[in-house]
């Protein structure tokens, strides 16, 4: 049967040679334009490595010095951070508070952030550093450091740890970068990634000691320090943010401080995504896709429909000689199938070297076997079904048909 297929293939070899290379240059545009959605699916499914569910973010404003309500405080004061630390206080106090920390420079969902580019051992990397207080873990469910609170010491992501100190132990003291300083490893966290589309980063983590919070001035304090809180499980999110304001609102006003507004870090992760235009690539990538998908769906059935319509009189011939119909089916199935795995061998090595050009994004993810396996798997996947729609119909038409009625129409 095989033999007999590759032999009336190669007897139409000019016609099929057309539409292998028409497959092969389609298959490598609709691998192309699926690698975007691929690397998309791909990134958020790894998580951002924190637990952003039930958490909050509390803002602070401050009176300024024409307010009626401003405090001046003496120079060289720590009124501003016993302010401050009270507030931190206040907010814990709140029945439905389990865990308040705040952060300097935390870069999850926000355009704010510090670090720099180093190098160790020829490898060149970026490091995100910022700094949190001690409860920063508990907060958004990371296992506790109980070291982190020492001076001079650091918390550090596990990625960051594999790749660049793959050696390092808790306790043991690292120099980053060419005369950098020199801290110890308090412990390892989870890693981390600005949003849920982007790739993970290495990251370094200080403490904010209490003593430093003395030493900020009132507008460092309002401006750099984000507050975070935890509540209670089953807290009902529709309506905290309005009750804790309304129950806060008071408590919350000391010294210059008084409280600005409460809102979830799931809004502000949609409205982050939505600023650096996530949501847009998303949509704009599906309907080119779709655009391109049906376009080249209607290419690959009208070429295979026109192919099949014009070999109705051999059909009707094979059937006057006896041929079934289920065999007639399944002979343009099979053919059909022989020219695209044709055109899709050579058409996934092409994809293979396109990895070295800039046609691929390395933005958000670096171009892995996980990441090929899925383009060519999908891309694979929309073919054979098109091929398969667009042959099944017009050659069951083909089988239909009664042999002397083909034939006298020939």
């Amino acid at each position: 049967m095989i033999h007999q297929l590759i032999k009336i293939m190669w007897k139409q070899r000019t016609k099929n040679s057309w539409i292998i290379l028409e497959l092969f240059l389609v298959f490598i545009l609709m691998w192309c334009l699926i690698d975007p959605l691929v690397v998309l699916g791909l990134t958020r499914r790894n998580p951002v490595g924190i637990d952003i569910e039930n958490v909050y973010r509390v803002k602070l404003s401050v009176y300024q010095e024409k307010n009626p309500n401003y405090i001046p405080y003496e120079k060289g004061s720590t009124d501003a951070g016993e302010n401050f630390l009270r507030v931190i206080q206040q907010i814990q106090q709140h029945p439905e508070v389990t865990d308040v920390a705040y952060t300097n420079m935390f870069p999850l969902y926000s355009g704010w952030y510090s670090g720099g580019d180093y190098g160790i051992n020829e490898v060149s990397f970026y490091l995100h550093n910022f700094w949190a207080s001690p409860v920063f873990f508990n907060v958004f469910n990371l296992p506790d450091i109980p070291g982190f609170l020492q001076p001079n010491h650091i918390v550090i992501t596990k990625n960051f740890a594999e790749d660049i100190f793959p050696d390092a132990r808790i306790g043991e003291q690292i120099t980053i970068g060419a005369g950098g300083s020199t801290a110890t490893i308090a412990g390892f966290t989870e890693p981390m990634k600005r949003h849920d589309f982007a790739r993970y980063d290495y990251h370094r983590i200080y403490p904010i000691l209490e003593q430093e919070v003395y030493e900020m001035d009132e507008r460092t304090l309002w401006s750099r320090l984000i507050i975070y809180i935890r509540v209670k499980p089953g807290v009902d999110s529709n309506t905290f943010a309005s009750r804790f304001k309304e129950n806060m609102d008071n408590q919350l006003k000391i010294g210059n401080f008084f409280l600005s507004d409460v809102i979830s870090l799931s809004k502000i992760r949609h409205n982050y995504l939505e600023e650096i235009g996530i949501y847009d690539t998303i949509r704009n990538n599906i309907q080119i896709g779709v655009f391109f998908l049906v376009n080249i769906f209607l290419a690959v059935v009208g070429t295979f429909w026109l192919r099949i319509s014009k070999r109705k009189s051999e059909l009707a011939l094979r059937m006057a000689l006896g041929a079934e119909r289920k065999t007639i089916l399944w002979q343009m199935l099979s053919e059909s199938y022989i020219l695209f795995f044709a055109a899709c061998i050579p058409a996934i090595l092409v994809c293979i070297n396109l990895i070295n050009t800039d046609v691929l994004s390395l933005e958000r993810m670096d171009f892995t076997m996980e990441r090929f396996l899925w383009d060519t798997l999908l891309t694979f996947a929309i073919f054979f079904i098109a091929i398969t729609l667009a042959t099944l119909y017009p050659a069951y038409r083909s089988s239909q048909i009664q042999p002397a009625e083909a034939l006298r129409d020939e």
